[in-house]
């Protein structure tokens, strides 16, 4: 990683990890590693040597986010791509997109123990970078976390689509059910 110079100033970058570690996360979760080995992969890369060379491993934190999925917006070209898929505020709802089509994350939804009509679905989100704001006078110096949704299936993780959402460092502090997890892609 290089500082970048901005104006009369000089940026320099954060360790994702050290950066999710040092927020507030709301449940003193900082558990997490840098060095991955042999014995944290899935059964499915030991059971199947050739897959090693193309995994992707990582650490990081994720957070499980509920949805309504009865409640979709099509996606048929980028140009239809909801204004809240990259957010930088700390407000609900954001978009995220999960194969086809664009689920609202609204804040209800992420209540526990609350009565919802019809049946939510959840999503995990996997944060990959992070970047500094820079442009905007509103959130200048503000981070902005770029996450995958994911899904796991039998210790290997899969994203659910090709959109990063796009949400920042305040808004994530305020996510529940957050942990660090390894994540195997492959």
């Amino acid at each position: 990683m290089v500082a970048i110079q901005h104006e009369q100033r000089v940026i320099k970058p954060n360790p994702l990890a050290e950066l999710l570690a040092n927020s507030e996360t709301g449940n003193g979760d900082r558990k997490w590693r840098k060095d991955i080995t042999e014995a944290d992969f899935t059964p499915a890369l030991i059971l199947t040597p050739a897959l090693k060379h193309s995994a992707l491993l990582f650490y990081t934190q994720t957070a499980k986010v509920r949805y309504d999925p009865t409640i979709a917006a099509d996606a048929t070209s980028r140009f239809e791509t909801p204004s809240n898929v990259k957010r930088t505020d700390q407000t609900y709802p954001f978009s995220v997109m999960i194969q086809n089509k664009f689920y609202k994350i609204l804040e209800e939804h992420q209540r526990k123990g609350q009565q919802h009509t019809g049946t939510l679905e959840e999503v995990t989100l996997a944060v990959v970078f992070a970047e500094r704001t820079l442009n905007t006078s509103v959130a200048r110096g503000e981070f902005k976390l770029y996450c995958w949704p994911i899904i796991e299936r039998d210790g290997i993780w899969m994203r659910r689509s090709y959109m990063n959402t796009v949400v920042s460092l305040d808004m994530w502090k305020i996510l529940s059910q957050k942990s660090w997890e390894l994540i195997c892609m492959i």
